[in-house]
């Protein structure tokens, strides 16, 4: 006599139910032969539980019917007790990283060069139109500055400020800033442009020298305490303020002038003629 904690039969198999989010469901031959062997309160053949149960997954890995293959990031199965080895499809590959701009101090030196840079071409390219040495030192009005004048006192005053930078009072002993404004008819434009240029070497040297963390050390200038990031701010108005003097003074000298601003009625994004 059979004892009555051992049913003759088995519990019924259930069929695993479609995987959620994929799309589609097993082959109909599982499924069929899942749901027979439940209707007839038996056990399913073992091949057809296992294909049953594994389907889904081997579907899945192999991009067939009901898988739901995106092509996002899978995981390739070894063999039996090894780990899963993470696969990465070609699309999913992961794209460079973007070059890292500036930040800071540094950002804040680089635009303090770009400008020092783009006054200075301001500059030469409004000397560039006046046609003759002597329309160089026309004053205006009489008692007033020339561009010869604007150009010595800007070559002085970057000379004096960036000489020893960081070590030395930015007004110099030397410097002569009263004989700037006097009226030197006898230095003719390559005299006044030797001076310039020397002028800015000086500066864009001492600049290239500076570091982020310098721009709070202390400086002076005629004996008054400025921060580094201060005293740059200066220099930078100071450059900007003559240099539209000059181009002002030049456009009245100047036989015929080419705006270096942006032309009317030109498309967007152009730029200015003299930074081309």
């Amino acid at each position: 006599m059979r004892s009555p904690i051992f049913p003759s039969t088995a519990p019924p198999v259930c069929a695993l139910p479609p995987v959620s989010g994929r799309s589609g469901d097993p082959a109909p031959g599982r499924a069929a032969s899942a749901a027979a062997a439940e209707t007839a309160g038996g056990t399913a053949p073992r091949k057809d539980r296992r294909e049953t149960r594994f389907a889904p997954r081997r579907e899945a890995r192999t991009g067939g019917a009901g898988a739901g293959f995106t092509g996002e990031k899978c995981y390739r199965r070894g063999r039996r007790k090894r780990p899963r080895i993470p696969c990465v499809l070609p699309d999913d590959s992961p794209s460079p990283a973007p070059a890292k701009a500036p930040s800071g101090g540094a950002a804040f030196l680089a635009d303090a060069g770009f400008e020092f840079r783009r006054l200075r071409r301001l500059a030469e390219a409004a000397i560039e139109q006046v046609g003759s040495d002597e329309a160089l030192h026309r004053r205006l009005p009489e008692d007033g500055n020339s561009p010869a004048i604007l150009l010595r006192h800007l070559a002085g005053n970057l000379r004096s400020r960036w000489t020893d930078f960081l070590t030395t009072d930015g007004e110099k002993p030397d410097r002569n800033r009263e004989g700037e404004f006097d009226p030197r008819p006898d230095l003719d434009r390559a005299a006044l442009l030797a001076e310039w240029d020397a002028a800015f070497e000086v500066m864009e040297r001492e600049l290239a020298a500076l570091r982020p963390e310098d721009l709070e050390r202390q400086v002076t200038i005629r004996g008054e305490p400025f921060t580094v990031r201060q005293a740059i701010l200066r220099q930078v108005t100071h450059l900007a303020y003559h240099a539209g003097q000059i181009v002002l003074l030049a456009r009245a000298g100047a036989a015929q002038w080419n705006s270096l601003s942006i032309p009317r009625g030109s498309p967007p994004g152009a730029a200015p003629p003299y930074r081309k």
